[in-house]
């Protein structure tokens, strides 16, 4: 008897149809299980979608043509997963996420530790979340309890239908951040008046960025608005 493996779909197998001629054992009565990478020249291509069936005859003659197994496909690659946001020591005020995964996964997870307490938050992707793309600005279907100002590490992993694991996806120093900064300026109060454009202010967290705008009126009353970026080393708590 043989098994015959031919290809219908996927990606091009050249070496298709594949013949594997059985002998001894694997023509007795009863179950059996042949690891097709251990045999010379028998190797299916990757994404490559096939039918198989068995063909042979017993030891009176009569002939046998097994049942198809129709358009199965070969995956022995693992899924690549890439986190887009949020990313190494980012600082973020919500859970959206975006992230891509370049085919359809059977699991998926994304692991949330809190780098303070060492507390663990598993979260579980599912539905339309497991489809192959690019997934922006996604709110899970399960959420993580983070706390307001505590560092996290983000860790992604994922299982394709075929079984491959992917490689983990770890980004760290991920502040969580719902508190609004404060700014206060020591130096000038409502109604002063001033020889000196100089400002004192003091502010509770760093910065992305932050701006002054000097408001003025001409004689007619018309407003002319002067706006002053601070730079980097001015924006530090």
């Amino acid at each position: 008897g043989r098994i015959e493996i031919h290809q219908v779909g996927g990606d091009l197998d050249p070496k298709s149809p594949l013949k594997i001629n059985l002998e001894g054992e694997n023509l007795s009565a009863g179950p059996h299980q042949i690891q097709l990478q251990q045999i010379d020249d028998i190797h299916l291509t990757n994404n490559s979608i096939y039918n198989i069936w068995m063909v042979g005859e017993d030891q009176a003659g009569n002939s046998l043509i097994s049942d198809t197994i129709r358009h199965f496909t070969y995956d022995n690659s693992a899924p690549v997963l890439t986190m887009r946001h949020p990313a190494k020591n980012d600082f973020i005020n919500t859970v959206l996420i975006a992230y891509e995964n370049n085919e359809r996964l059977e699991t998926a997870q994304m692991t949330w530790e809190d780098e303070t307490t060492g507390e663990i938050q598993n979260v579980g992707l599912s539905g339309n979340e497991l489809l192959e793309g690019l997934k922006t600005n996604q709110l899970l279907q399960q959420t993580p309890n983070l706390i307001d100002g505590h560092r996290y590490t983000l860790t992604i992993s994922g299982r394709d239908i075929a079984g491959n694991i992917s490689l983990p996806i770890v980004q760290n120093h991920i502040t969580y951040d719902i508190t609004k900064p404060s700014l206060v300026v020591d130096n000038l109060n409502s109604n002063d008046f001033i020889k000196s454009s100089n400002v004192s202010y003091r502010i509770s967290e760093k910065l992305a960025e932050a701006k002054f705008e000097w408001i003025t009126y001409d004689e007619s009353g018309k407003e002319n608005v002067i706006t002053y970026l601070l730079s980097n080393e001015l924006l530090l708590a």
